[in-house]
């Protein structure tokens, strides 16, 4: 997008600033009068600076100038934005006065040969919002400006005597004429804080700001001498040309450290730029025949020196340089701009007065070997390896200022160009002869890569494809390191294969991809092998280069814990069809104490005991000892606790005892029977009865007492006895017939004489030798012995036997006074009595046997009855007296 000047004039732009939406923020200087479609600035005769919105399909959206008011030009150095919709410039005026929309700043000193610093904030639609001012009386201008969460911070260079930022003053008491200074500013435009730096003496520049993640900022210069930053000293060591810094500032304003670079003769630092892990990378020329980068050494392309030469690199988050990269030709050849996007792919870009200008694989020729081409090149921000480089321009001068990239790789990069036409891949521009022409170039970066495994199973091959999915331009030719131009090969020996893809707009992009074979596939499983109770044990499984893990439990990752015993696989794919198993058996800890458990006696005798563990580092016995055997003289339990590598612990435990013989079986015998004593035990060797058996176990058929002697593994003798009696022969009973008694009469049954051994068991759960019973039942009556058991049964009937009287004679001498019944037992008995008329003269429901004493003579009728069982008894009774 070119963006011409009138009849009489010229235009450059600077900085490209984009947005996360792909609108592009330009700024730049005019001269005379610019078309910016949506608005026409025009500066007449003198030079002004302006800001331009771009939207994402390229049409402009507005455009807003800074112009000076007096005699003398403007010029803004760099633009940035807070991400919250703000956007900040910064640059410096020579004239009298400027004017940012309705914002006015004056300069320090009222005329034309000094100029002052202003910093101004706008919203996204081009209003102004703020603007101020800094400096001194003497040339004062700032580098650039960054911002973030509500800081914006600017550096640059300030001239003696000082400067002032808002109410802080800045001398320079140095030798030199230019210090250098770094300021911050709040969101309303007021400073917050200014602080210096310098050297004495020699010369001092700075190029360029950029901010880290968590808000230090790092600024790029070059210096002659030793450079003090507050307590900070950077050395150079000739003193006399200058290197390059690195210089980080936290955003209270307290320098935090510096790093340098050089060689012999001059290094000039041009842009700097992070990525998300805060490593720093910058570019810039060297004319040093070799210049150093910490460990990495760049060699001029012109032999000893005086040719510039552009170099990139990097300096890491720990302040260490990790790599630099050369490039350029026979004459001068500078580097400028530099963005990172989020994969740390670096973008630069700058001129080139060499017929030819290398930029690792890729050179680019000049259109005139006698004024500047452009290129743009991209670097592996791993390594520092360019991945591809192109060029633009015409025949005549043609000057990149700005570099900028979005996260997919699109790098957008402003200028001026006096060619014309001006070339940019497949555009080109016209321009206005003789006049600067600024122009806006969007470059969708041509990239390959390549695509297949990295890993050689012994005797497969693996396929290569060089892929450019990702890339809008068509590819036209492919060139592998192996010779092959197509976009695929197949390849079965290790090595590194490298790409080189041509694509429609002459751009190259290079990519690699390095082959490791696997002489024979390992894996093996780390970890313990023994599991404490419990607890939880991790394996690992280690193959170099595995891609895949596949345990037998299911897990996909290289380690696994596990909390049960048992025996564990794992198979690692190396891709390519490649993949071996191991396998481990994780066991459960245990101990157990072997040896023989017996003394002899409890004096003068001993015996060993040995804990086995396996595994086990240490042992410690309840004793106190710490070995693993232990030799034991008196009876007891012994127990051991083991320790493990896991620091678990397991204990286990031993009874040793004097060995006691013993006679086990019954010691009854029943009559015509035979029984079986036994004498066995675990640890004997010997058996002697008294007999003269030598068995374990002895049948028995008459009553005796036996003896037995077992002797022991460890030689010792135990010898016991056994009484074998016959045991009693049961009676032969009967409790007699069955009997019916009258209610209410006792009934005793007797068994036989009670006799030792014998058990006795009545029916009703009693056990004495006889029973009295005064209820209808069957009795019984059982008694056992160890061999046998009889019974025998009665059964008891009862029976109403009642004696009813029929004269009572109720005179006082107390014989017959009463109408006693005899036999009413327990049962309960009603009973009415009537006269001779028939007049019930007494009634009662439970009869004992009281009526009488005060009877009247004469005759009386009766009726008794028992309700369970129904029983009626009717007669007459007569009362004399």
């Amino acid at each position: 997008m070119p963006l011409a000047p009138g009849p009489a004039g010229y235009c450059y732009t600077g900085r490209v600033l984009t947005d996360a939406v792909g609108n592009q923020y330009v700024i730049g200087n005019l001269n005379g009068m610019v078309n910016f479609g949506v608005a026409t600035l025009n500066a007449g005769n003198r030079e002004y600076s302006f800001i331009a919105k771009r939207s994402p399909a390229g049409a402009w959206l507005w455009a807003v100038p800074i112009k000076t008011v007096g005699n003398g030009n403007a010029y803004i150095a760099d633009i940035t934005s807070d991400g919250n919709g703000h956007l900040f410039v910064t640059g410096r005026f020579y004239s009298p006065g400027l004017a940012l929309g309705r914002f006015s700043l004056t300069n320090t000193v009222a005329t034309t040969n000094s100029s002052d610093i202003y910093v101004a904030m706008l919203d996204t639609n081009g209003n102004w919002l703020w603007a101020t001012q800094a400096g001194g009386s003497e040339d004062d201008y700032p580098c650039g400006v960054v911002a973030r969460n509500g800081a914006v911070t600017i550096a640059g260079l300030y001239s003696r005597p000082g400067a002032t930022f808002g109410t802080t003053a800045l001398p320079v008491n140095f030798t030199e004429a230019h210090d250098v200074f770094v300021a911050q500013l709040n969101l309303s435009g007021q400073f917050n804080w200014a602080v210096r730096g310098g050297l004495a003496p020699g010369s001092l520049s700075i190029s360029s700001i950029a901010l880290d993640s968590q808000d230090n900022a790092y600024i790029a210069g070059s210096y002659s001498n030793n450079l003090r930053l507050g307590t900070l000293t950077v050395p150079n060591g000739n003193r006399v040309y200058p290197d390059i810094f690195i210089a980080q500032i936290s955003p209270t304003g307290t320098w935090l450290r510096a790093n340098h670079a050089g060689g012999s003769y001059s290094e000039i630092s041009g842009g700097i730029a992070l990525d998300g892990q805060d490593n720093v990378y910058i570019t810039g020329f060297f004319e040093s025949g070799t210049a150093s980068f910490g460990s990495s050494t760049i060699t001029n392309y012109n032999p000893g020196g005086g040719g510039r030469d552009i170099f990139v690199a990097k300096l890491g988050a720990d302040n260490l340089w990790k790599w630099a990269a050369r490039g350029g030709g026979s004459k001068d050849d500078i580097g400028g701009a530099i963005a990172v996007d989020t994969n740390a792919n670096v973008y630069v870009s700058g001129i080139f007065f060499s017929p030819v200008c290398t930029l690792g694989a890729f050179q680019l020729p000049s259109a005139n070997t006698f004024s500047t081409d452009i290129y743009t090149a991209k670097l592996d921000g791993r390594n520092g390896q360019w991945q591809w480089a192109i060029r633009s321009g015409g025949t005549n001068e043609d000057t990149p200022s700005a570099l900028t990239c979005n996260d997919d790789g699109t790098v957008y990069f402003g200028g001026g160009s006096l060619s014309n036409p001006a070339t940019f891949g497949p555009f080109s521009l016209a321009t206005t002869p003789f006049f600067a022409n600024g122009f806006i170039c969007r470059l969708q970066s041509p990239t390959v890569r390549v695509l297949g495994g990295d890993l050689l199973c012994p005797g497969s091959q693996l396929t290569l494809t060089a892929s450019t999915a990702a890339t809008p331009l068509a590819a036209t030719a492919y060139l592998w390191s192996t010779g092959a131009t197509t976009p695929t090969i197949t390849v079965s020996q290790p090595g590194t294969y490298t790409v080189t893809t041509t694509f429609a707009d002459g751009q190259h992009s290079s990519a690699r991809k390095v082959v490791t074979a696997i002489p024979t596939p390992l894996v093996r499983i780390d970890g313990d092998s023994v599991l404490c109770p419990n607890g939880t044990l991790s394996l690992t499984a280690v193959a170099a280069g595995a891609l895949t893990y596949s345990w037998s439990t299911g897990a996909t990752t290289a380690a696994l814990s596990i909390t049960q015993p048992g025996t564990y696989t794992v198979t690692a794919g190396y891709g390519a069809g490649c993949a071996v198993t191991a396998t481990k058996t994780v066991r459960a800890l245990s101990a157990r104490i072997t040896g023989l458990a017996q003394l002899c006696s409890p004096q003068g005798s001993s015996t060993i005991l040995t804990a086995v563990a396996l595994g086990a580092t240490a042992f410690r016995w309840n004793t106190g000892a710490t070995t693993a055997t232990l030799t034991v003289q008196q009876p007891g339990t012994y127990s051991v606790v083991a320790t493990f590598p896991a620091g678990c612990t397991i204990t286990a435990a031993q009874a040793v005892t004097v060995p006691q013989a013993t006679i086990q079986g019954d010691s009854l015998l029943c009559p015509g029977k035979s029984l079986q004593l036994s004498a066995t035990a675990p640890t004997a060797t010997g058996y002697l009865w008294s007999t003269g058996a030598t068995t374990p176990t002895v049948t028995v058929t008459q009553p005796v007492t036996l003896s037995v002697v077992v002797t022991y593994l460890a030689g010792c003798t135990s010898r016991t006895q056994v009484r074998v009696r016959a045991a009693p022969s049961l009676p032969t009973f009967t409790l007699g017939p069955d009997t019916v008694a009258c209610e209410g009469q006792a009934v005793l049954l007797r068994g036989p004489a009670p006799a030792a051994g014998l058990i006795y068991r009545w029916s009703d759960g009693s056990s004495g030798p006889a029973l009295t019973v005064r209820r209808p039942g069957t009795y019984s009556l059982s008694i056992k012995s160890e061999c046998e058991a009889r019974t025998a049964q009665r059964t008891i009937s009862y029976t109403s036997c009642l004696t009813i009287p029929n004269i009572i004679t109720p005179n006082g001498d107390k014989y017959n006074e009463l109408f006693a019944i005899q036999g009413l037992a327990e049962a309960t008995w009603s009973l009415e009595l009537f006269n001779r008329w028939g007049r019930r003269v007494y009634q009662t429901s439970s009869y004992k046997n009281e009526w009488g004493t005060d009877a009247v003579p004469g005759l009386y009728y009766y009726m008794l009855q028992r309700a369970n069982p129904s029983l009626t008894y009717k007669g007459w009774l007569e009362v004399v007296r």
